[in-house]
């Protein structure tokens, strides 16, 4: 006879698949749509809730229900009660972190506003250095174009004093001329000619 290994049940297929041990090879069955089949075991005429092959339950008796002791691990310590402890120092940790984090939240916040009072005081300072580097920009200009100016003045000074030392030449080359005529004319003087 041979021994199914595995079966498989398709109910809205309406089909049964049998795998042997012999022949390893699905042998297929169908069956009528108003049979009931058991996925439990396969076979058709009844469900699974009512299959033969599985064991009978035993209904729970109507007295009172005992009373259990309860459970406790090596140590001496009930089960529930390590459970508790456990589920307390859960808490416990729970609670130290979630302060660790709120303090180091505003250890953050303290440094984030420490930040944004530098940043703005470094703005502030930046404006100031910009407003004092057009200033000295103005004034450089300013100086620029005094110099320019003075320089120009010494150029008109110059060609002044050329000017001047020009005619002074002029001058001292008539009065060496008049000087050489009042000698030959006998000490007579006459002023430079008009």
């Amino acid at each position: 006879m041979e021994q199914d290994l595995q079966v498989f049940v398709i109910p809205h297929l309406k089909l049964k698949l049998t795998v042997t041990r012999e022949h390893r090879m699905p042998r297929f069955a169908l069956w009528g749509g108003s049979a009931r089949l058991c996925y439990s075991c396969g076979e058709s005429g009844h469900v699974k809730l009512a299959c033969p092959s599985r064991p009978i339950a035993r209904s729970p008796s109507a007295g009172p229900a005992p009373v259990f002791a309860p459970v406790t691990s090596a140590g001496g310590i009930c089960y529930t009660e390590a459970a508790k402890q456990a589920i307390n120092k859960v808490d416990q940790v729970d609670k130290v972190l979630r302060s660790q984090v709120a303090d180091h939240a505003g250890q953050m916040l303290t440094m984030q506003e420490t930040l944004n009072k530098y940043c703005a005081q470094q703005d502030v300072l930046l404006s100031a250095i910009k407003v004092e580097q057009d200033k000295m920009r103005g004034d450089l200009s300013a100086a620029i174009k005094k110099v320019e100016k003075v320089e120009e003045r010494l150029e008109s000074l110059a060609s002044s004093v050329q000017g001047l030392l020009t005619d002074f030449e002029t001058l001292s080359t008539k009065f060496e001329l008049m000087s050489g005529d009042n000698e030959g004319g006998g000490g007579r003087f006459e002023g430079p000619p008009g």
